[in-house]
């Protein structure tokens, strides 16, 4: 396995994603079919696909209305890439793909990583909320 990592804004296919998601444990809670994440790649405004090898191992990606807002999702590395730096990589590679836009960029994340994004220059601001499942 090589150090070396590759950066893309090509779509992944849909196993790869799905493999990712399920890897991640992310799918245990959204419960979705490789068609429907597929889809919803399909739709964010921007993603970046990081790989080691041919294989997907970290993702972002924003969904946005263009103008005004944009928001960060779906931000993951694999437990055995972490603390290499990519996700502050993709990050700012984000913050800047809106910087060049005017977008303002907003996220919501869980209470143990917002020291993560406060070293790379982001501030808390609110409470997020979400529908009862």
């Amino acid at each position: 396995m090589s150090n070396h990592y590759e950066y893309k804004t090509s779509l992944p296919d849909k196993d790869a994603i799905y493999v990712f998601y399920q890897e991640m444990g992310w799918n245990d809670y959204l419960k979705l079919s490789a068609d429907a994440l597929f889809e919803a790649m399909q739709h964010s405004s921007y993603s970046l696909y990081v790989y080691q090898d041919n294989k997907l191992v970290a993702t972002v990606r924003l969904v946005s209305d263009g103008v005004i807002s944009a928001y960060l999702c779906g931000l993951g590395v694999l437990k055995e890439h972490r603390n290499k730096g990519i996700a502050r990589q993709l990050v700012e590679m984000v913050a800047d793909f809106c910087k060049e836009r005017g977008l303002h960029l907003q996220f919501f994340c869980e209470p143990e990583l917002t020291a993560f994004y406060e070293k790379l220059g982001f501030l808390t601001f609110a409470t997020g909320m979400k529908m009862k499942d």
